[in-house]
């Protein structure tokens, strides 16, 4: 029994077990990959689902491997300089509905 089958037996969970397969044997011969397969991973790690995520982060015959792919592809792996405009510009909005309804509340 696979480690889906032992957490939710029965359940049908919505994973790609199929691709999931492939990181794993992908993260299982890292560093020697090529560049398209390094980018694979990137691409499962940034873009996946979180259950998947979840899974491939729980094995732990793949831990060692996955802390190194994680620590030599640290800055691919971080939030961008778009991300961060992006959270910062939401949390101004959120700030300054915040400061209005204040003041809306606050004038009663």
């Amino acid at each position: 029994m696979n480690s889906l089958e032992q957490a939710a037996p029965g359940r049908g969970l919505p994973v790609d077990r199929d691709r999931l397969d492939h990181i794993e044997a992908l993260l299982a011969r890292y560093p020697a990959l090529t560049e398209h397969e390094i980018h694979e991973i990137l691409l499962f790690l940034r873009k996946g689902k979180a259950l998947e995520i979840g899974f491939l982060t729980s094995n732990e015959a793949l831990k060692p491997r996955l802390d190194r792919f994680r620590a030599d592809h640290a800055r691919d792996l971080s939030i961008g300089k778009r991300e961060l405009a992006i959270v910062g510009i939401v949390m101004l909005i959120l700030l300054a509905a915040v400061a209005l309804l204040w003041d809306v509340g606050a004038g009663r």
